[in-house]
Order: C-alpha cells, then structure tokens, then sequence
C-alpha cells in the first residue's frame, strides 16, 4: 500500500501500456476518492477512465466516481473518505484480507508489558507461523498508534474477512488469541472486546449451533447481575471515581433498579459469562438496557473517546442501530 494516508494527493508513475481503466477506479477506492495526480508517462487515451478523469479534471472526476454503480456496491458516497480518515490505509488494505485480518487481532491482543509481550510472540509463532508473526511485526506499530475508538473500527472492519477462513483455519486462530489472552494476568477492554467480537460475530458462522433462535423472555429486573456488571464497565470509562459513580446513577434511573444498587467491581471473567444472556435480550429488553447505557456515557456531558469506542463496542455486539458521533 503507498503512504497516502498521510498525503493529500496519491502520485502515481505509470507506463501507458500498463495502465487500464480498473487502475483509475482501484486507486480512486483505495485512497477514499482522494485527488489524483499523475506525473508522467502518461498517455490519457489508453482507458476510458483515462480519458474521463483528464475531461472532468479532479473534484469532478471524484464526484462522479461516487455516484458510480461500482462505488455505489462498496458504501454510501463518502464512506471510505471517512474510514481513510479514521484508520491508516496500511490496516484498511490489511483487514479485507484474512491472514492479515489474522495478525490485527493478534496486534490488538499483545499487552505493552516487555515479558507478556515476548511470551504472546512466542505462542504467535509456534501456533500459528513464522509467517503470521512477520506480518504482526508489521503491523504492530500501526496498531499500537492506534486511539480506543479507532481499535473499535478496526475490530469492525476485520470481521467479514475472518468469516471466510476454513473452518480448520478458524478453529486454530481461535485457539491462538484464547492463549494470546490467557496468556496476560490482568486483560484489558480491547483484549475483552477482540475475544467477544470474535466469539459472537465470527464463531457463530462456523458453529451454528449457538446460534440464538429466539429471545429471552426475562426482563432487565431478572438479568440484574448480568446488567450491573456491563454498565460497571461501562460507568469505569467516564473518569476518576467521582464521575464514574455519577455515570453509575445516571443509568440506574434509566432501568427497574433500586437508587442504592452498588456499582460492582469491573470483573471481565464475569462479563464474558454473563453477556450471551444480553444479547439474548428481547428488542424492547434491548433497547431500555441501551437508553442506561448511553445515560451513563453522557452522564458529564462529555463523550470522551473510550466512551465513544465503548458505544460503538456494544451497539455492535447488542445489534442496536447506533451511528457514531
């Protein structure tokens, strides 16, 4: 992938024998329809394309490249501009494929800690390959520089690809990020998040078995203990202890508690347990636990980012309709 992430312009060196009218349209997506700009050789006749970008010159090449059926399939105009804004090109290429989407979770899951770090290399390379931990090492940098709401994104954007390994190929890089966790004593939001995309989002295309065929019939007074724990984790993003208890009483009077219900401790042993019980919530069940869950981020009316990240985190695991801000 070229560096165009950090450039407004792509400059491209082509020879016009090789240049077909697929390039311009590849490139125009790659670049999230950023201007293009070609130094010479190059002969505008060889494509039609060629010949269209030179008669309507950039801004308009551009817009009538989103209003193309080609650009139409891929996302509503302007999506990937707004994806290339928010990931690095590198990670965006990277996640349409699926031994790279590989090595961006195994990126996502290594821990800063020297030790814990050279121990999940480790079990990178002797359960999965040479290859996997070259390209983690490649990766790793990129993802490293990454904020918590752009980690949400790329969890987003590497799912599809995950979902077209073999099944023997899945059950092995399943196996690999359950050691990678295991691997750390104390596992963070985004190692908790990767596991829980992984198991409700590509697991169930391979296990149809766990597969939910119908809603649960309790409401959120009966999954208390299971409510408490998510909207604990979500209540420790707002700040110091102050603001994470004001966050803790805002969503409390969103839902059938008590106003003294305490705010249990962050247990993610315990979320992992308890969260299929709230996916399994009724659309009605659902859509009350996210009104407390978004009374509890905007408690200080402020959206910070791992509030943001956190939103689109579990709208995505919930299925509730939810466009980021």
């Amino acid at each position: 992938p070229l560096p165009a992430s950090r450039t407004n312009l792509l400059h491209v060196t082509v020879g016009p024998d090789r240049l077909v009218g697929r390039t311009l349209n590849e490139l125009a997506k790659a670049t999230g329809y950023r201007p293009l700009q070609f130094h010479r050789p190059f002969d505008p006749a060889v494509s039609s394309a060629g010949q269209r970008f030179s008669r309507l010159g950039v801004a308009a090449y551009q817009d009538h490249f989103e209003k193309t059926p080609f650009a139409l399939r891929l996302a509503p105009p302007g999506t990937t501009e707004r994806l290339q804004q928010a990931l690095p090109l590198l990670l965006l290429h990277s996640s349409r494929q699926s031994e790279p989407a590989i090595a961006l979770i195994c990126c996502l899951l290594l821990r800063q800690h020297d030790d814990t770090r050279t121990r999940q290399l480790h079990l990178i390379k002797e359960m999965g390959s040479a290859a996997l931990l070259q390209q983690v090492d490649q990766l790793c940098d990129s993802v490293d520089n990454l904020n918590a709401l752009q980690q949400v994104q790329l969890l987003q954007r590497v799912m599809p690809a995950l979902k077209t390994l073999s099944e023997q190929r899945f059950v092995q890089f399943q196996q690999l990020i359950h050691a990678l966790r295991d691997a750390t004593a104390t596992p963070g939001l985004t190692q908790w998040l990767c596991c829980q995309f992984v198991e409700h989002s590509v697991a169930v295309h391979y296990q149809t078995s766990r597969i939910t065929h119908r809603h649960s019939n309790q409401n959120l007074a009966q999954q208390a203990a299971a409510v408490s724990a998510l909207l604990a984790l979500v209540s420790s993003a707002a700040g110091d202890d102050k603001a994470q208890q004001q966050a803790w009483y805002s969503a409390l009077q969103q839902l059938p508690f008590a106003a003294a219900t305490e705010r249990p401790d962050v247990n993610f042993t315990v979320l992992t347990q308890q969260l299929p019980q709230l996916l399994a919530l009724a659309p009605l069940q659902k859509q009350q636990l996210w009104q407390a869950i978004d009374a509890c981020v905007r408690a200080d009316n402020l959206l910070q980012i791992p509030e943001q990240a956190l939103l689109l985190a579990l709208a995505l695991l919930l299925e509730i309709p939810y466009q980021p801000e």
